[in-house]
């Protein structure tokens, strides 16, 4: 039983010297650290207690990661968290039923019992409300141990059939409800929603079966415009990953699904993350105290990064100013009309080093402050695909020249609009065809007005032209060596970003 929270705790802690120096919001922090513990020590005492005998000494290793890392865990939007709401015989139950399944995958060494903490043990996947959902998954998908027990792609196997069950009748779109809110059952009687839902509907049920599985996720796309991508990741064997997007995919070939793939083209992130149990020490909101500092999407703690696993990457060092460090700073890339934050670093010395970041991605560095946005630190780089080479961009005044439009967006946003159209599957596959060969593309609108900007520490106007007949667009007596802006007289904020080498543009 729980032991309450009495109010005299909360005097004495107020009253201990250290506090008493502190300000509100400090203080406030400090008394929630305290009945944290209180609640660890308790809820401890009771899963120590019960997995007291010898033969359970791995159970009692999985309650204490458990209750080591719930932190903050809460239903929703609620203020109650897990910690002083979640009884032990829930945890007790979920342990059990985790064993049950993945017991002797962990004897035999085929599953790595930190493998089995992250991403089969967790007794919840976000802020849902807690259910019985090993139990509902076990009832409904059980005989699938029995059935595939001998085969040499179980894991493999087991997802397709519980994926191939669940897709049926899944409609992607808008839910009421983001599907992080959301228990499986809730899920399943919705059989709606994003790419959250589609990773999540697949989850529940294969954690359920013992199969170490989670979602890997982008928080922001670097090449074209919007907000990120979420998928499974199935673990087939320690230390062997195949990604595949649940409701959707055929497991079994996972050769067939391509995360970033569009049709030809590709999107691409800066980073790529696995969502874990754990808290990353490494988290920005666990390297800085004033969250005013940090972004709303780069605000999550529970992640590995993985962008290595998925392409080619570098580490990239900024140089710093002599005076004036910031306490952190970011690599931001360009998405609907404005520079984001996609990763960060604090400074060593006079410079940032940002590691594991992708290739043939535009990034600025620059800080970040909520009520100011981005505030440029640095010239705009990229780093070449092949050779791993960081290159910076810098804008030239006396080498200047003359730039030719001849196009107004890249192949991959190209390809996006594409599906926006409706087209059926032989005019689809003729336009998408077409774009590859560069047969079918945006370009500029005769009789239209197009403004040209240049960054230097800021976008910079290099003029404006309309387009004729008889002419290609062009704009004269612009600076070399820098990245490049085109705006017709009504932006729609989709407008990305190119460089111009060799009479040609190339699209970032």
């Amino acid at each position: 039983m729980k032991k309450p929270v009495f109010p005299t705790l909360l005097l004495f802690v107020s009253l201990l010297p250290g506090f008493q120096a502190c300000r509100p919001s400090e203080l406030k922090e400090q008394v929630k650290d305290v009945i944290r513990s209180h609640y660890k020590e308790n809820l401890l005492e009771e899963l120590q207690a019960h997995y007291r005998a010898p033969q359970d000494s791995l159970k009692r290793k999985s309650a204490e990661f458990l209750v080591g890392q719930m932190d903050e865990l809460r239903t929703g939007d609620t203020r109650a968290e897990d910690l002083g709401s979640v009884e032990a015989d829930y945890l007790i139950r979920n342990i059990d039923l985790a064993f049950q399944t993945a017991g002797e995958r962990l004897r035999t060494g085929r599953l790595r019992f930190d493998d089995f903490c992250e991403y089969v043990l967790p007794y919840r996947m976000a802020s849902e409300p807690l259910t019985d959902w090993r139990g509902q998954g076990l009832s409904r998908y059980a005989t699938l141990l029995t059935t595939y027990e001998n085969s040499e792609k179980r894991n493999v196997d087991i997802s397709d059939s519980v994926n191939n069950d669940i897709r049926r009748d899944f409609k992607y779109g808008t839910a009421t409800k983001p599907a992080q809110l959301l228990a499986w059952e809730e899920l399943m009687k919705q059989k709606t929603g994003n790419c959250w839902a589609m990773t999540m509907l697949v989850n529940y049920p294969l954690r359920s079966l013992g199969i170490p599985v989670t979602t890997d996720f982008v928080s922001r796309w670097s090449n074209n415009n919007g907000v990120g991508h979420a998928w499974n990741a199935l673990q087939t064997g320690p230390g062997r990953w195949i990604p595949f997007m649940g409701c959707e995919i055929d497991v079994t070939d996972p050769l067939s699904f391509d995360p970033f793939g569009i049709y030809h083209e590709q999107r691409l992130p800066a980073k790529i993350y696995r969502s874990t149990f754990s808290r990353n020490p490494e988290a920005l909101v666990r390297q800085v105290e004033d969250h005013a500092l940090i972004p709303d999407d780069l605000t999550f703690e529970r992640y590995i990064d993985v962008t290595d696993q998925y392409l080619p990457t570098s580490t990239v060092a900024v140089p710093l100013p002599g005076t004036g460090q910031p306490e952190i700073a970011y690599l931001a890339t360009f998405s609907s009309g404005s520079w984001e934050p996609v990763y960060w670093a604090k400074p060593a010395g006079n410079r940032l080093t940002f590691p594991k970041m992708a290739r043939s991605i535009l990034y600025l560095p620059c800080t970040y402050q909520r009520d100011k946005g981005v505030s440029p630190i640095g010239n705009p780089l990229y780093v070449e695909k092949e050779t791993g080479k960081t290159v910076t961009l810098k804008a030239d005044r006396t080498r200047r020249g003359t730039i030719t439009v001849e196009t107004l967006q890249s192949k991959g946003m190209e390809e996006i609009a594409v599906f926006s159209l409706g087209r059926e599957f032989i005019p689809f596959i003729q336009t998408m065809d077409s774009i590859c060969l560069d047969q079918k593309r945006s370009r500029p609108l005769d009789h239209r007005r197009y403004r040209l900007f240049y960054w230097d520490n800021g976008w910079q106007a290099a003029g404006e032209a309309v387009k004729r007949p008889d002419r290609p667009l062009r704009f004269d007596n612009v600076p070399s060596g820098t990245v490049y802006r085109l705006l017709p007289d009504d932006p729609k904020q989709k407008e990305r970003l190119f460089t111009y080498s060799d009479h040609r543009q190339l699209w970032w």
